[in-house]
């Protein structure tokens, strides 16, 4: 038994949990935090804002500008998107007491 609770253990000593904002991510985190506080564990929470999904139509917000700079601007706003709402999540997670990153 204590071997299996040591392997158990070892396995969970991190959490990567994926997060794109949504109601349903909100949901995964908050049971990664149960099983970190379970198993004390850390939680790594990963969001990934991938410039090659960007619909040409996004472009049509910033017509006026060249077409690459368009592309920047709009990668910027996700940038600062992503980073404000990985700041809450992580605050919420230190706030139950467990390690994030």
């Amino acid at each position: 038994m204590l071997l299996i609770l040591k392997f158990v253990s070892r396995i969970t000593s991190r959490i990567l949990v994926p997060h794109d904002g949504s109601e349903m991510s909100d949901k995964a985190l908050d049971k990664a935090i149960e099983f970190s506080k379970a198993f004390k564990s850390e939680i790594i929470i990963l969001h990934i804002v991938d410039d090659r999904l960007l619909p040409s139509s996004a472009f049509l917000a910033f017509i006026g500008s060249k077409l690459e700079d368009a592309k920047i601007q709009a990668l910027n706003i996700l940038r600062v998107g992503a980073k404000t709402m990985l700041s809450d999540r992580m605050e919420k997670v230190k706030a139950n007491g467990i390690s994030v990153r």
